[in-house]
């Protein structure tokens, strides 16, 4: 929160992960989005864009082919535990096309595999 000033915190924080497609391209897997706080200043959808947006420039650098996050019921939160980011995520991306990604040790969440089927939001 007030970035730019001496008072600048981190907003929150989440986990991103590095999986591979079925094509065996590499994709980042951001999950446990957790705000710091309850959302006074910001909108969640303001704070969760802007991370996305930020992850799409890392996406770039490292030369994956997308931003995905989890859209499983088994997995449901491994999105984030915030109802107003989650109310935002299914708005959103509730209805987007899914990508399959291969499972591996590194793409568990909670002892769920959050792979299975994930949710494009920066291709």
């Amino acid at each position: 929160m007030n970035p730019g000033t001496e008072a600048a915190e981190p907003a929150g924080g989440c986990a991103v992960l590095i999986a591979t497609n079925e094509q065996g391209k590499k994709v980042l897997v951001v999950e446990g989005i957790s705000p710091r706080g309850p959302l006074e200043n910001v909108e969640a959808g303001q704070l969760v864009e802007a991370l996305f947006d930020y992850l799409e420039q890392a996406r770039r650098t490292i030369g994956a082919q997308a931003v995905v996050i989890p859209d499983d019921s088994r997995a449901f939160a491994a999105q984030t535990n915030n109802i107003f980011v989650n109310s935002h995520l299914r708005k959103s991306y509730g209805r987007k096309p899914k990508m399959p990604l291969m499972p591996s040790k590194e793409t568990y969440f909670n002892y769920l595999e959050v792979t299975y089927r994930c949710v494009v939001v920066r291709p």
